[in-house]
């Protein structure tokens, strides 16, 4: 089978963009054939382009690249396109579309709807992400830097930690006093940003879904969450995604300061994450094979 994914060039600070580029690469390691056309802005503003500069990818990934738009144009000839949830409508005009749910229809631009067509196939990321999909392949695809082997368990640690990220669009943010705030620019590499975690007891984070919370407890710190929106605080305790329920440690400014009676329910839950994430991670590749299976059930394609 032929697949289009729209996507941005590769960033590896960004779980969706990541997840993209890692879907490419599957479907050609499964022997399909599966390339990126790239787009910038947003609804009518959206440019696509196709390019074959090695910056736009993920050396260590599988992909096909094209070098000119002829090339492209007999390729996209019956491909299936593969939409983020940030993509209004089928600009690509194909007649088999998959929307790819990345997050809810219009949190990341808010209010912009997809608009997808009847005969859209949905996968989703999460069941978070919307009510009845297609099919569901929940995966995080983190960095091995991020475990929490040599470290202290995280109420014995000494660093606090505050992430913004999206948080900013839901609520008025604040650095709690006496952290240390992580952006998406600092720490400016994987490996300083994974040895800084690992030293940091809570995390305090205003961004309810952002993957950099999974970073933070693969390598022992506690995620304390300052507000729940795009979801809710049930929903984020129940975890569905991975079967596995969430404690929480409630932020107060004497926090930092105060032992807490949910430490050995916190460990408990840190340790049991991380074997989840790992087999999580090995049935990715199974994932993707079911979801080519559907697809063409869906579609009535061949094989």
């Amino acid at each position: 089978m032929k697949f289009i994914i729209a996507s941005r060039v590769y960033n590896p600070k960004s779980q969706g963009c990541v997840l993209l580029h890692k879907l490419v690469s599957t479907l050609n390691d499964l022997g399909h054939e599966a390339l990126i056309i790239f787009f910038n802005g947003h609804g009518s503003e959206t440019q696509w382009f196709i390019s074959g500069d090695p910056q736009y990818f993920n050396p260590d990934f599988n992909y096909l690249r094209l070098s000119n738009a002829d090339q492209y144009s007999e390729f996209a000839n019956g491909a299936v396109v593969v939409y983020p949830e940030i993509i209004t409508g089928n600009p690509l005009r194909s007649e088999f579309v998959v929307r790819y749910m990345l997050n809810r229809e219009g949190f990341i631009k808010k209010g912009v709807p997809i608009n997808p067509g009847e005969k859209d196939f949905i996968l989703s990321h999460s069941m978070m992400y919307h009510e009845n999909p297609d099919y569901l392949i929940f995966n995080y695809h983190g960095d091995s830097n991020f475990h929490s082997e040599g470290s202290k368990v995280f109420y014995e640690r000494d660093i606090d930690v505050t992430y913004i990220g999206k948080g900013a669009k839901y609520a008025e943010c604040f650095i709690v006093e006496g952290s240390t705030e992580v952006t998406r620019l600092w720490p400016n590499s994987k490996v300083d940003l994974a040895n800084l975690l690992r030293k940091t007891r809570y995390f305090y984070t205003w961004d309810a879904i952002s993957a950099t919370n999974v970073d933070a407890m693969l390598c022992g710190a506690f995620p304390v969450f300052m507000q729940y929106e795009p979801i809710t605080k049930d929903e984020l305790i129940e975890m569905r995604d991975i079967g596995l329920q969430m404690p929480i440690i409630e932020y107060s400014e004497t926090l930092s300061n105060s032992a807490n009676e949910s430490y050995a329910d916190a460990t408990k839950f840190l340790s049991m994450l991380s074997v989840k994430f790992k087999n999580n991670s090995d049935e990715w590749i199974y994932k993707v094979e079911v979801f080519v299976s559907k697809l063409r059930n869906h579609y009535g394609l061949r094989a």
